[in-house]
């Protein structure tokens, strides 16, 4: 992929699992976002040998996983500003969006995947990459990136 396109694979809740279909789907990613909820440093070192890997720890994460990420990240790709967290936060009830600024808001926790646009801000949770009593489908998003526009979708696994 060119450097003015990117494929981003955003994956929340693995919980210790790594679904079998997660490396196909991320087989040509050029980014990787984990967004907590991760259950061991194994799935960090599984999904790095796809892509780079950006990570939060989610509350259910123990030492050995919050010893190696932050509670919160931002990131930067093609003028889109990333803010990455577990427990995410209701971007415009909270007056964190800048309409001046293309923002793409990204948690996990809920188990429940969604999309929202809200002006020049993305909001995206891709779901549980697990099945639990919470979610009766897993999920990952792949969010296609280029410098004038952000599709993010969800894929069902």
């Amino acid at each position: 992929m060119s450097s003015n396109n990117l494929q981003i694979g955003i994956i929340s809740d693995t919980h210790g699992h790594l679904h079998k279909k997660i490396s196909d789907i991320f087989s040509s990613v050029d980014h990787i976002i984990h967004a907590g909820d991760i259950g061991n440093k194994d799935i960090l070192f599984s999904l790095q040998l796809l892509a780079p890997v950006t990570a939060v720890y989610g509350n259910s994460d123990d030492f050995s996983v919050r010893s190696l990420l932050k509670e919160n990240e931002t990131l930067t790709l093609l003028g889109y500003h990333f803010c990455i967290r577990h427990i995410g936060t209701n971007p415009v009830a909270n007056n964190l969006i800048n309409s001046q600024e293309r923002q793409i808001f990204i948690n996990g926790h809920t188990h429940v995947a969604l999309i929202k646009q809200f002006d020049s801000t993305s909001y995206i949770n891709p779901g549980a990459a697990v099945i639990t009593i919470r979610n009766k489908k897993a999920s990952v998003a792949m969010l296609h990136l280029s410098e004038n526009n952000a599709k993010a979708e969800i894929i069902y696994l």
